[in-house]
């Protein structure tokens, strides 16, 4: 459909660089990686010395978690599994519940990344499990459980998705709120599901619940608020409701500036509408 072909990209600028953030490094916990004769700054030489090492004995997980996230960056994601598993050998001897659960999260997302869902759906698991018994009502315990129910989504358990999604959403709204972008890509990915299931309605419900959210943080003008109603309106054309989103795209024309992407996106696409609206009445 023409519609939905043309609002794809104004959906993507709106949520992939603005509203959901979702970030894949590892921020190593408290202590900063610091360089010594054995791992330099250049771009060979902490990755060569570690790879020709022939025992980790002497690398802090911290330390470890610093190289993992360097690979990762430079996409070698197998490499980076291997030392987050090393580090997570170290801190099991620790005995750090929470920083155990971060580095499990981190785990999971770098499985995640190679699409190996089955792995990255035991390890969400296991660090959501870890910081609900050592962190409970925590953003940490909610933010592993929005990740589990991506992993399940992809997966196709849907209805294990749907309830994760739920109680992420929940638990993050009441302990971090809606200035927390975890909050606003949570609800929108719920959103998101319910609309791969043909769930139109619930899809605009949870959209319209996270413009509330968003208008009571930050003012019904806010350029995050503005932007779901491309979402919306992409799921009003769905459901034959053309005028409701002309009316939506309206107001993004009317209130984000000229020159930026979305509102040069909605500009063009009212035109496509009201012709398609004046054809309609012919």
């Amino acid at each position: 459909m023409a519609f939905q072909k043309y609002l794809s990209p104004f959906r993507s600028l709106a949520y992939s660089h603005r509203i959901i953030k979702v970030f894949t490094s590892y921020q190593p916990p408290r202590k900063r990686f610091v360089s010594n004769s054995k791992i330099d700054n250049n771009e060979n030489g902490t990755y060569s010395e570690i790879k020709k090492s022939t025992s980790y004995s002497s690398y802090t997980s911290s330390q470890l978690l610093t190289v993992a996230t360097a690979r990762q960056l430079k996409g070698d994601i197998p490499e980076a599994i291997k030392l987050v598993d090393l580090a997570l050998e170290k801190q099991r001897k620790e005995d750090d519940p929470h920083t155990i659960a971060d580095t499990i999260l981190f785990l999971g997302k770098l499985y995640q990344l190679q699409s190996n869902y089955a792995e990255a759906e035991i390890s969400f698991s296991e660090s959501y499990s870890l910081h609900r018994n050592h962190s409970p009502d925590s953003r940490e315990e909610y933010a592993a459980l929005s990740h589990l129910a991506t992993i399940q989504r992809r997966l196709g358990k849907f209805e294990e998705a749907e309830t994760n999604y739920t109680r992420a959403l929940r638990g993050l709204e009441q302990t971090v709120g809606w200035s927390d972008g975890f909050t606003n890509h949570t609800s929108f990915e719920l959103s998101r599901l319910y609309r791969e299931q043909g769930q139109s309605r619930k899809s605009i419900k949870i959209l319209h619940r996270m413009k509330n959210g968003l208008i009571d943080v930050f003012g019904k003008d806010d350029s995050r608020v503005l932007q779901l109603n491309g979402e919306e309106a992409e799921i009003c054309n769905i459901l034959g409701d053309y005028r409701k989103a002309i009316e939506l795209l309206e107001e993004v024309v009317d209130n984000l500036p000229p020159g930026s992407p979305e509102a040069r996106i909605a500009f063009m696409k009212l035109d496509e509408l009201k012709e398609m609206e004046e054809n309609k009445k012919n």
